[in-house]
């Protein structure tokens, strides 16, 4: 039998139940009952005898024989319960992780060591605009799915969301209002982008790009620097690039690279000192920077995806023929080919 860390009360008793001694000196009234709330993400006793659930989203359900565990909470903000029995052949360990929602259950598994919860994800490519729009791709833009919005008639307010990124596990989205989600599912709306960005008082952002360790976001004249999206720090001032600074991180030369409506474009290691570049509205495209004039769409792993009015995503193997792949049914269209982000999602 494998424990990781020191047990508490409740736990020794959930042990002795299973071993039909008091060993440790805790007792059966000491275990909460069933559905008793316990903290955000986290879970008591988990059942079967390896103490891992299965890859599904929530803890474990219970095992084949035996007593009872305690319960907690599991998802992001809900809490739920499950069962704490016994698998055949072994004591239970301690859940480690919780799944995407509130009450998602999995299977225990039935034998083993106590090992970490592997939390399921795949590539996927997300794009947001009017609206609210947040769209999920699995397939490289062949197909759209987990489709939200906030509105059904997005015009250029505050449902608008210009950019998206993702870095350290989250996925940071931000217009006028600012959000965020760990899975790319379900997403956290934090407010108005002014009341969360306080290091610049930012109304509405225009750039956001995550690398060397952080989010770097462009909000008209400031760039303000994040590791969770949430505590923000000033950086410096935006490169005179004009109007709607964009932001991307060149991952070949580690490197962000800065942009706008009026065509210079500047390079910088940290975000905080840049070089101007001889590019001209400098896109991404094939792994190395480009002018927008050789380059127009968004670009990753050899596929190129391009927006247009009308809420169309198109869709290209070769940057030239493009074959259309998702039409919004309210028309809310991307803001900008920089509307697109490429991260991990739930499958």
């Amino acid at each position: 039998m494998t424990l990781h860390g020191p047990l508490s009360c409740p736990q020794l008793a959930a042990l002795e139940l299973a071993l039909g001694a008091a060993i440790f000196g805790c007792s059966s009234r000491d275990l909460p009952s069933a559905n008793t709330a316990g903290s955000s993400g986290s879970a008591g006793f988990q059942s079967g005898s390896a103490g891992h659930s299965s890859t599904s989203d929530g803890a474990g359900t219970s095992g084949s024989s035996g007593s009872s565990g305690t319960s907690g909470s599991v998802g992001n903000g809900g809490s739920g319960s499950f069962a704490g029995a016994l698998a055949q052949g072994g004591i239970s360990g301690i859940a480690g992780t919780a799944g995407r929602d509130s009450n998602d259950a999995g299977s225990a598994s039935s034998g083993g060591a106590l090992e970490p919860i592997p939390e399921p994800s795949v590539t996927g490519i997300i794009a947001v605009g009017y609206g609210g729009l947040r769209i999920v791709s699995r397939d490289l833009g062949k197909t759209w799915k987990n489709e939200t919005h906030w509105s059904t008639d997005g015009k250029d307010d505050q449902d608008l969301l210009r950019t998206i990124a993702y870095g350290n596990g989250v996925w940071l989205s931000a217009g006028w209002r600012l959000v965020s989600s760990a899975d790319g599912v379900t997403w956290t709306d934090h407010g108005m982008a002014e009341d969360v960005i306080t290091a610049i008082r930012c109304p509405v952002t225009d750039g956001l790009a995550f690398g060397d360790g952080k989010f770097l976001l462009a909000c008209g004249s400031n760039l303000a620097s994040s590791s969770d999206g949430l505590a923000w720090t000033k950086v410096a001032r935006t490169p005179d690039v004009g109007g709607h600074p964009y932001l991307i991180w060149d991952e070949a030369q580690q490197r962000f690279v800065c942009s706008g409506d009026d065509g210079p474009s500047f390079v910088s290691s940290d975000g905080a000192s840049w070089t101007k570049i001889s590019i001209t509205q400098a896109h991404l495209c094939e792994g190395t920077i480009k002018p927008k004039s050789a380059c127009q769409s968004f670009y990753t792993q050899g596929v190129f995806l391009s927006t247009e009015w009308g809420g169309v995503i198109r869709r290209s193997i070769n940057g030239t023929s493009f074959e259309q792949t998702y039409q919004d049914k309210f028309e809310n269209n991307l803001f900008t080919e920089y509307s697109f982000g490429v991260g991990r999602v739930a499958p």
